[in-house]
This record gives structure tokens, sequence and C-alpha cells, in this order.
């Protein structure tokens, strides 16, 4: 799910492909082309605003350079449009290579040009701010306000911000998305609003001044604002935030402000949230009713407003009326997003109605639609809304029955993460279902009644929130010793840390039992060691626990995908103590029985090679088990690096092998000394003077040496 890609919104040039193709034709017939006198006069007192704005829209940078190269604009208003059109055009631009990368597995270079591309966005919104500020008397205020609008409203709420609106109203919402809703759609109101209110009176101040009327008739900018924009977009997307603001919750700043910090653009707010969400309510419906009776639409915002209109009538109360509309619209199998909210919408209207099984009757028919299953966005938001419409149930059973049906309620997650989803897909949407459980259920109190899967899913997102404020401590601890304090709170991030881990470890406490399956109990084992881990990293105790639940999991399940890496943590944080001298009994213990567990399920991992040098020689060797040690240094392999390191100790052990040999066996020992020794030196040869790795060569030769030493 790519944070930055706008997607298809079908109706972003619902009212402007009417006009477009003759504004480009004689725009450029004026400005790109070397046109006689009279026409170039005539053409010339167009107003270019919306070629540069339908270059912006449509990726045309170059065209959109060619223009000002061979024509810069000395209006400095016409100066300004340009600067938010390539601003825009660089959104567009850094968007799509991030969708390049990101198809071809660049995620780290998608997630740098999606953070590039939001900050032209951010550039782009400034700079029409300051656009409608700076020049707030002109008469194209308006048609900025209502772009600037717009793009809050669907390259940012829907596109940026993930379908935002959609999520809050039928889904399951994350933390930003509703901070974005509580920002833009305030704003967009505000702006529509005041768009409106200015055509209205200029719409008069033309009607008296006739001159001005023919100014405005000869430059095209009369049919933009009063066909285009007073007749059709601002009126339209009016009602699209004011619905949305009509959505807020009480406690947001649009009505917590409302009587004492009113936006002076919104004209006519009531004193308290209940009264002015059904002004708002009232006006979403009374815009909508220009564009649901025009039948010969086909641009997709007839369908769109009845959609809307029906949703505005359930958040008025009058149920029936919204189904009805609503009934009409999934009949009439309507397509693109229309077609969908409809049926989520007579999905809420039914579970309101108490019927619940009819509303999960056409939800599903929504699940198994080939359009929606598609697009993982539309996909998980009716998931959202089935799991709504499930757990709303559930929650109204007797006790003896709720657990289960809490449980079932997740059902349709685990179905929409096993369908044919592949790949990096697959994988994102993973991650993002599982934060938002997390979100959702951290002060839930339903944990221990949820699927093992949506536990140890929330217990990973958990822990590893928790590690990574645990690594911002350790970060700030060597910052400080460093004398480099960049005023990082180090008692607050311990807090924070220690609270997200310790929940993670509550969670994955719940399934280790024998009773949970191996796939979720190995992960869950997996992630309470790594938890507890960062809960206290130098603490050996400590250390010692978690690295026995490692080495339990790989010994009782080492078939699990997850065993080779719990064993070979296990070790690799036994070996770190182990060779801090004296040796404590228990570490020694801990240490020999995790290597075991690894060498004897796991004998051909890389984990296995690259510790069988340090514990043949640890334990081994060392303590003058020779032969044992040997042993354990013929099973690392040729094209180890630690390959001739291994068998110059297999030449030392050989070497005290010899000198303490019986005389009856003395010989033999001596034999296979010079054995090894011919072939170390046959294979010393084909690595010499390696330009792939030179140090296998110096420590070939080394062994060769160490071969004489011994044999002399």
């Amino acid at each position: 799910m790519h944070a930055g890609r706008t997607g298809p919104v079908p109706i972003r040039f619902a009212f402007i492909c009417v006009h477009t193709r003759p504004i480009l034709f004689v725009l450029f017939a004026a400005v790109l082309m070397a046109t006689p006198g009279k026409l170039v006069a005539q053409a010339s007192d167009l107003d270019p605003a919306p070629l540069i704005d339908a270059l912006a829209r449509q990726g045309m940078d170059e065209l959109l350079g060619h223009l000002m190269a061979t024509e810069p604009p000395d209006d400095p208003v016409l100066t300004r449009q340009v600067e938010v059109a390539q601003h825009r055009l660089e959104f567009l631009r850094l968007n799509q290579e991030a969708d390049r990368a990101a198809a071809a597995g660049e995620h780290a270079s998608a997630r740098a040009l999606r953070d590039s591309a939001l900050q032209a966005f951010e550039k782009m919104l400034a700079a029409t701010r300051e656009l409608i500020n700076d020049f707030y008397d002109h008469d194209q205020r308006p048609i900025w306000q209502t772009d600037l609008a717009q793009t809050l409203l669907l390259d940012y709420l829907q596109g940026i911000q993930h379908a935002a609106a959609l999520f809050e109203e039928f889904g399951v919402t994350t933390p930003k998305q509703r901070a974005a809703l509580a920002e833009a759609a305030p704003e967009a109101l505000a702006l529509l609003v005041d768009a409106d209110t200015r055509l209205f009176h200029l719409r008069g101040e033309v009607g008296r001044d006739p001159k001005r009327s023919e100014q405005l008739e000869a430059n095209g900018l009369f049919q933009r604002l009063f066909e285009d924009y007073d007749q059709r977009r601002t009126p339209y997307f009016l009602a699209q935030a004011a619905y949305l603001v009509a959505r807020l919750p009480d406690d947001s700043p649009y009505f917590a402000g409302l009587g004492s910090s009113q936006d002076p653009r919104i004209q006519q707010q009531k004193q308290t949230p209940t009264q002015e969400r059904a002004r708002l309510l009232d006006l979403a419906y009374k815009e909508l009713g220009t564009f649901t009776g025009d039948l010969s639409d086909l641009s997709g915002a007839r369908s769109a407003s009845l959609s809307l209109r029906a949703r505005v009538l359930l958040a008025q109360g009058r149920s029936d009326q919204a189904l009805e509309a609503l009934d009409e619209l999934v009949k009439a199998r309507e397509g693109g997003l229309a077609g969908l909210t409809a049926g989520l919408a007579k999905a809420v209207v039914l579970q309101e109605m108490g019927r619940p099984q009819q509303a999960l009757d056409t939800l599903s028919r929504l699940r198994q639609d080939p359009k929606w299953l598609g697009d993982l966005r539309y996909a998980l938001l009716v998931t959202d809304m089935t799991h709504r419409v499930m757990l709303t149930q559930a929650r109204q059973l007797p006790p003896t029955s709720r657990d289960a049906a809490v449980a079932a309620s997740y059902q349709p997650y685990l179905d929409l993460l096993a369908g044919p989803i592949t790949g990096d897909k697959a994988q994102g949407l993973r991650d993002y279902i599982y934060r938002r459980w997390e979100l959702t259920l951290e002060d839930s109190d339903e944990s221990s009644s949820l699927p093992p899967v949506v536990r140890l899913a929330v217990s990973q997102v958990m822990r590893q929130q928790g590690q990574d404020l645990a690594e911002r401590v350790e970060q700030a601890l060597a910052d400080e010793e460093s004398q480099q304090d960049d005023g990082v709170d180090v008692d607050d991030l311990r807090r924070q840390a220690d609270h997200k881990l310790t929940q993670a470890i509550e969670l994955a406490h719940t399934l280790i039992g024998p009773s949970v399956e191996p796939a979720i109990r190995s992960e869950a084992m997996f992630n309470l060691a790594m938890a507890m881990y960062w809960t206290a990293p130098k603490d050996a105790g400590n250390r010692l626990a978690l690295t026995e639940i490692l080495t339990d999991l790989a010994e009782q399940m080492p078939g699990q995908p997850i065993a080779e890496d719990a064993i070979t943590v296990a070790v690799s944080l036994l070996r770190e103590v182990h060779q801090v001298l004296p040796t404590p009994a228990e570490i020694e213990s801990a240490y020999r029985r995790s290597a075991e567990v690894l060498f004897s399920k796991f004998p051909v991992s890389p984990a296995a090679d690259n510790e069988r040098l340090y514990y043949g020689y640890a334990v081994f060797h060392s303590a003058g088990m020779y032969r044992q040690a040997v042993d354990m240094y013929s099973h690392i392999p040729f094209d180890h690096d630690d390959y001739f390191r291994g068998q110059r100790q297999v030449l030392y052990c050989l070497g005290e092998l010899s000198r303490s040999a019986e005389p009856s066996t003395a010989a033999r020992v001596r034999r296979e000394l010079a054995s090894v020794l011919k072939r170390v030196g046959r294979e010393a040869k084909q690595v010499r003077g390696s330009l792939v790795n030179p140090e296998r060569d110096r420590t070939a030769r080394r062994a060769v040496a160490t071969g004489r030493l011994v044999t002399a």
C-alpha cells in the first residue's frame, strides 16, 4: 500500500474534461505558434490558467517548460500559477518514480522518493495558499480556493492518506488518518464556503458592470467562473467537505472551537456540535441536489452524488429513505466508488435496522467482487466493514458465547491475507493490518478472546516498537558518553520502551502453551525471547532465560521456519558471554546445550558452520579433547572463511595426539598428520594469489607452515 499514490479517482476531471481540448487548442495556437496580427491579439487575451493547470495535472512538464521558455509571463499572478504547477509536476514525477522503484523491489529507494514527493506536495499546498492570500481580491480567487480544496480532498485524503475519509466512515482508521481528516476537511470547507460566497457576490458585480462582463467573456473567465465552478465544481466539493466535517467527533478542533474561534470564512456556524452537524448535513444535501437530477451526466458525478446523498440521509436519521436510494444504486450494479460506497452504506443501514445477517450478505457479495479484489485499499475497506458488523454483533452476545464470536470477527482479515496476494504486496498488507490491530487493541480488555494469530501479530508489532525505542535509548546513552547531547529524555524513552515490551511479553505468554499450534507457538516464543532481551540487554540472568526459550523452540520444533533464526540468536548471545573468562558454570552449560542443538538439528546451516571453529577450540581443544576437536574442525566446509583456520587447528590437535599416543598407535596418527598436511598443501595452492579473498590465501599458508612445524 503505497503512501504517496493517489490511485484512480473517476471524478478527478469530471468538471474540466468538457472544455480542456478547445482551451488547449486555442492557447497553443496563441502561445506556441507564430500567428498573424489579429488572431494573436484575440487569443492572447485568453486566460492561460486552464492550460497551465491541464499541463500540470496531466504530467506534461515538457510542454509547460516550453511554454514558459517561449512566453515567460510578466504577470505576477501567472508566475505564481506556474510555480504551483511546477510543484504539482514534481509531485507527480516523484510518485511515478516511487511506483517504479517499488515494482522493482527497491523499497528503500521507493520510501525515499515518496518522502520527496510529499515534500513537493507540501510546497504545492503552501504556494497555493500564498497565491490566495496575496491576491485575495483577484477574480480567480474562487477557482484557486476550489482547486486547493479538491487537492486536499482527493490528492491528500483519498491518495496520500489512503482513502482516509472512506476508512473513517466504513473501516478502521489510523491516528495519522484521523489527524489528517481533522485538519484537511475543515480547511477544505472554509475554502469552499469562501469561494461560494465570493462567486455569489462576483456574479452581482459583473452583472452591474457590462464592460467587466465583456472582458471576462473575452478571456474565457466568465465560463470558468460561473459555469465550471459556480454551478459545478465548487458546490460538488462543498457537499463533500460539509459531509466530512459533519462526521468529525465533538472533540475535534472544528467542533471544540465553535462559538469561540470560528473561522471567519465559514458563515452561519452554530454554537453546539449537534446544531452545527445538522447544518452541515443540510448544506451537503442541498448542494448534492444539483447533481443527482442530472440524468445526462456521463462523468460519474451523478452516481457519486447519489451515493453521498443517501449517506447524508443516513446521517440525518432517515434510514428508510437512505436504504431506498442505496438499493437503487446497488441493483443498478453501479461501478466505481459510487457502487462500492453504496454497498457499504447499505450494510450500515441494515445493521442499524437490526438486520445484521443481511448486512453481512451484502458485504459478502462485495468481498467476492473482482473489481475490489484488485485494489488492496478497497479490499481492506470491505474487510474492515465486515469485521465491524461482526464485532458489534459479538459484543451483544452473552458472555458464554461472546469470546468465540469476537475471535470469529477477525476471520475476514485472515481470509484476505490468505487470498491471491503475492510478494511484497502481501507483506505490506500484512504489516499494515498488524499495525492497525496494535493501535485498536492496545487498551482493549478483549485480548484474551482474540484469535491466536491476532494476538501474535499485535505482540510482534509491540515488540518491534519497544525494540526501536530501546535502541534509541542505547543511542542516546552513547551520545551522552561522546558528549553529543541532543536533548533526548532517556528516562521517558526507557519508560515507553518498557511499556511496549511488557505488553508484548504478556501477549506472547498466552501463546506458548502446548495447545497452541506449532506455527504460532514458535513465532510467539521467538517474539517473547526478543522482547525479554530488549528489557535488559546486558543482564546475564535475563539472557540465560531468553536463550533457554529460543533453544527449546529449536529443539522442540526444528521444522518451523523461525527455528533456525532462534537457535542462531541463542548461540550468538551465549557465545558473547561465554568468551568472558572465567566462564560461569550456568553459562557454560547453556552455551553447550544451544550449540549441540544447533549442530544436531541444523548441521548444514550457516550458523553451524560459523560456530564450529569457536566451539571446537573453546569446548574440546582447550580441554585436551583433541579427537573430538578434530572431528568438529573437519566439518567446516571448504568454501567457509574459517576452513584453513580449522585445518590449522586440526594439525595442532593431531600433533598433540601423536606426542601422547601409545607406541602402537603413534605411527597411525603420524600418517594421518602427514596426509592432512599433504591435502592442505594442495588446497593452499588452489587459493594462492586469490584476488577475491587475499586473507584466505594468508590463512592457507599459515596452516601449511603450522603443519610443517608440528611434523618437525
